[in-house]
């Protein structure tokens, strides 16, 4: 492995772990049942369209590395906040968001990243 993709490695993996710890820490287990709130909605799917388009527009036209770990860094903290939004604000759906948020941070495996310019 290049050690230009351990730091995304790190971050990778510190950030996926971070979504389970979080809800394996700070979950609850049986909550009580509510609808779906419009606001839950809006704000899951607006982190969801800005995490997947920091990803799949705006990483793959970056060719200075460190410019490309600010975005991937900003792009897993935005997937982690469907974690954050799911168990602390509507706990109903913790399940769903850290599904969710597993899910997009799968898209940010380091293995697809390239490392373009080092500078």
């Amino acid at each position: 492995m290049s050690l230009k993709l351990n730091a995304f490695w790190l971050v990778w993996v510190i950030v996926f772990t971070g979504i389970l710890a979080i809800r394996t820490r700070y979950g609850e287990a049986n909550p009580e049942s509510e609808d779906i709130s419009p606001i839950y909605l809006s704000i899951t799917l607006l982190l969801l369209l800005v995490s997947l388009v920091i990803r799949v527009l705006i990483i793959p036209r970056i060719d200075l590395l460190k410019k490309k770990l600010i975005y991937y860094f900003y792009g897993l903290a935005t997937a982690e906040a469907i974690v954050l939004c799911g168990v602390f604000l509507y706990p109903y759906f913790q399940d769903f968001s850290t599904v969710l948020s597993a899910t997009v941070v799968l898209v940010y495996f380091p293995f697809f990243i390239g490392t373009g310019k080092q500078s």
